[in-house]
């Protein structure tokens, strides 16, 4: 079924407001941090927050930390629909929406698994909804030199997603439109499509941590994917692909570290 008019802004109003106020919990810390400087006035308070670094120091190995939280994050999917529906073949498509997931990482990666749901933009002229779920792998790059901490690592990332798109609208007339208007308000689901890939990219992390008990990653990263099975809801749609699948996405991470 579409969704109830009025349903899809409530989402992205919820998500964005969730996002924002996740933001704001997560930089709490570091504004602490500068007022304890100014102030000094809680000596306790600024000896616990001094932990938060941005300077290099090496790893031991008696402490190999192991980081478990989890992440979210603003997405950004893209590509080009390849279709045998006129309307669609060609079509560029963007969407915005996020991701949700769990973490496990130690100094050398980070493992993690997602699910997230996007929304076409206004731009595009048909409306759709991808949901997307997957897992992946990130390779800090700078700790494979030097076994040291870096507020700054970039890496790479390999992975695995399954992503569904649901279609709505009213463009493949009578035989799949029974019982339909033409009001795009109260559009009707008239397909699905769904196709696993294999995703490579790279990506930059700000790590702010704390050894005793917690850690925020701050990530910004580029995924590129390549398609290998598909499957559709009905004939009409079984020759409708995608092309040149990427993702730009950027979020965080937090948890305990161990």
């Amino acid at each position: 079924m579409a969704w109830p008019k009025g349903v899809k802004t409530k989402w992205l109003i919820r998500i964005f407001s969730f996002t924002w106020l996740t933001f704001r919990i997560a930089l709490m810390p570091s504004e602490v941090n500068a007022q304890s400087e100014r102030s000094r006035l809680n000596d306790k308070t600024y000896q616990r927050v001094k932990g938060w670094k941005g300077s290099e120091r090496k790893f031991s190995a008696s402490h190999f930390p192991v980081y478990t939280g989890g992440e979210i994050s603003l997405g950004l999917p893209k590509y080009v629909l390849k279709s045998n529906i006129p309307q669609l073949d060609g079509l560029h498509m963007t969407y915005l929406g996020t991701n949700i997931g769990v973490v496990l990482a130690n100094p050398i990666g980070k493992i993690k698994g997602t699910v997230g749901i996007f929304f076409s933009e206004p731009s595009v002229p048909y409306t759709m909804t991808l949901f997307q779920e997957g897992v992946s792998s990130n390779l800090y790059l700078l700790r494979l030199v030097n076994m040291k901490f870096h507020s700054l690592e970039p890496y790479t990332t390999l992975g695995m997603a399954y992503q569904q798109t649901l279609f709505y609208g009213n463009y493949l007339g009578r035989r799949n439109q029974e019982n339909s208007n033409n009001s795009t308000a109260d559009q009707k689901l008239i397909g699905v499509t769904g196709f696993a890939q294999i995703n490579v990219g790279a990506g930059v992390e700000y790590q702010l941590q704390d050894y005793h008990n917690f850690f925020i990653h701050i990530f910004a990263e580029v995924n590129y994917g390549h398609p290998l099975l598909w499957q559709a809801s009905n004939s009409s749609f079984s020759g409708t692909r995608a092309n040149n699948p990427m993702m730009i996405s950027a979020g965080f991470s937090l948890g305990i570290v161990k």
